[in-house]
């Protein structure tokens, strides 16, 4: 459904027979059901009938179904042509208002359920879901233009009474219940402008716990029968935000901060505005020492993707090795303060040993925006080594700031 965004139509005939003094057009268009093309070419990177089956000829043919599919590129999947008689509100910088009804039938990616086997109603059973996948692949769960535009979101989950529901922003009000109480429907608004990758959400029968220390209504979430594990895993979040806002003089970006718990993780952890997706195996109690070190490096770098890389985001691809590895580097120097300085010359010194023996076994890294990226360049995202080296030149206090 297309319409116009913005109703003054004394401001749209003022505006409209200035500039198309030959049309005259004076009335706003009214909304019309528009027809969407769907095209997925990575369905089939390669025909069927390909004689040539290598490797080689394999990427060159997943580049290029890529690049047709790159927003950067004022490409996409879907395709929304608009009529004439809305040309007049786009000549005129005037918005439009464009809805999009959709389903999501059992998908492959980007939207993943885990539903435990056994007895009970799916809340005495666990049942969650969330999002999870690579960065850019929001668009495998809602239409969007996934790229680096940031813009604001209101975000409506309607769920099961039993459930909860987390998304980024604030909540803005509790729950509005169905007549007959079988449903509820979560509203959740973000001010701050992101990026349609930094979107994500997870609905589950979670245990809540709302965080004691900061005040900004920060909120864990986990399955059932965990939350002793999860309450000792999460103390140390007001402290790494703590940490992280005096190095930067600056304040936490988002106006809150969700963490959710899951099942088969997608990966260490998944980090949108202002909510962070964990796994379930890096929770422990007071008692285990060695998963508190690596659950804390874990938790450390997703608090740190919350400044860099949700809140400032990389344009294009190229960009990619900045905020991620500006975020690995303010992670590494809490770790120095938490872990000691001989813990953190050896985190540098295996990541350091990473690289190397990437460029001995596979091919050099270029760091280059100005090239297109071919199978002889790479970025690695593991790149706090970058930012290191450029601290030996700025006194520590002045070189944190200008970061952020």
């Amino acid at each position: 459904l297309l319409e116009a965004a913005d109703p003054d139509i004394d401001s749209f005939e003022r505006n409209t027979s200035e500039k198309y003094l030959g049309s005259k057009l004076t009335y706003l268009p009214s909304p019309v059901d528009l027809p969407v093309v769907q095209n997925d070419p990575s369905l089939e990177i390669c025909k069927r009938d390909t004689k040539l089956r290598t490797l080689d000829s394999f990427q060159r043919r997943h580049a290029a179904v890529v690049e047709m599919t790159d927003p950067d590129k004022e490409a996409g999947e879907v395709t929304v042509r608009i009529p004439p008689e809305f040309w007049p509100l786009i000549g005129n910088s005037r918005p439009l208002k464009l809805t999009l009804e959709f389903s999501l039938n059992k998908p492959r990616s980007g939207f993943y359920f885990v539903v435990p086997s056994g007895e009970g109603s799916l809340a005495d059973r666990g049942v969650h879901a969330f999002t999870g996948s690579v960065p850019n692949s929001s668009r495998l769960w809602f239409p969007c233009i996934d790229c680096s535009e940031p813009c604001t979101w209101k975000i409506e989950v309607t769920v099961f009474e039993d459930m909860v529901a987390v998304a980024p922003g604030e909540l803005i009000d509790a729950p509005y219940y169905t007549e007959d109480l079988q449903h509820k429907t979560y509203h959740f608004f973000l001010s701050q402008p992101v990026a349609a990758p930094y979107i994500g959400l997870a609905v589950g029968a979670f245990d809540i716990y709302p965080d004691p220390v900061l005040t900004n209504g920060a909120t864990h979430f986990c399955p059932s029968g965990l939350l002793p594990l999860m309450k000792h895993t999460v103390s140390h979040i007001p402290e790494m935000i703590e940490y992280y806002e005096a190095l930067l003089a600056s304040q936490y970006p988002f106006g809150t901060i969700k963490t959710v718990f899951v099942d088969r993780a997608y990966t260490d952890f998944q980090a949108y505005a202002s909510l962070l997706i964990f796994p379930l195996e890096i929770l422990h109690s007071a008692q285990i020492i060695d998963q508190a070190i690596e659950t804390r490096k874990i938790i450390s770098l997703a608090v740190a993707s919350q400044f860099f890389g949700c809140f400032l985001t990389m344009q294009t691809w190229f960009d990619a090795w900045l905020p991620i590895g500006l975020a690995g580097y303010l992670s590494g120097l809490y770790q120095k303060r938490v872990f000691g300085n001989n813990e953190y010359r050896r985190i540098i010194s295996t990541e350091m040993r990473h690289v190397v023996n990437y460029e001995y076994s596979r091919y050099g890294i270029l760091l280059d925006p100005s090239k297109r990226t071919t199978k002889t360049t790479h970025f690695g995202l593991a790149s706090p080594h970058v930012r290191n080296s450029l601290f030996k030149t700025a006194p520590p206090p002045i070189f944190y700031q200008s970061l952020f």
